[in-house]
């Protein structure tokens, strides 16, 4: 084969594997929940090995999940403003970090080196995050006391935004 003949099948491979990866993030999210669907089941364990099942949870508060890896530098940014957040309104809000993907060592020695006091539940495989439609970090979400999403954020979110967020929807 000619060189020109090589390289248009490399860019035609490389363009239908492109579309392959576009097509399934299509299907996977079109299976998501979303603002306004019931919050999805899930059960999670926690750092120290707690099982949280969300449905423990519904029709008492609202509550907060703000999908999270150690290695993100905009998670690491906002992590004061959510524990200000949670430390605030813990009586008020169910708050649960959601750790995509990363060994429960990793997270152990992040909340040591950080001394940090939420709850971390671990998301080994991405399955609340696909359930949810999370694609990256950090995405905030906030379930109302019936068990409704009512706000997706993507991206950092605030102390003030979370504030707002919950207490137009009691």
């Amino acid at each position: 084969m000619t060189r020109q003949k090589l390289l248009n099948m490399g860019i035609f491979t490389f363009a239908i594997g492109m579309l392959l990866v576009f097509v399934i993030g299509l299907q996977s999210q079109s299976s998501a929940v979303g603002i306004g669907d019931q919050a999805q089941s899930f059960e999670l364990q926690d750092e120290s090995g707690e099982i949280h099942d969300l449905d423990d949870h519904l029709g008492e508060k609202p509550i907060v999940l703000s999908f999270f890896t150690t290695w993100c530098s905009s998670c690491i940014v906002q992590a004061p403003d959510i524990a200000e957040f949670n430390e605030q309104y813990k009586n008020e809000v169910q708050f649960f970090y959601i750790v995509k993907g990363e060994t429960q060592s990793t997270i152990e020695k992040y909340i040591e080196e950080n001394d940090k006091k939420e709850t971390y539940l671990l998301d080994f495989n991405l399955d609340v995050s696909d359930s949810y439609g999370v694609v990256g970090q950090p995405e905030t979400i906030v379930i109302d006391s019936n068990g409704v999403i009512q706000e997706h954020f993507i991206g950092t979110v605030t102390r003030d935004l979370l504030i707002t967020t919950v207490n137009g929807i009691e």
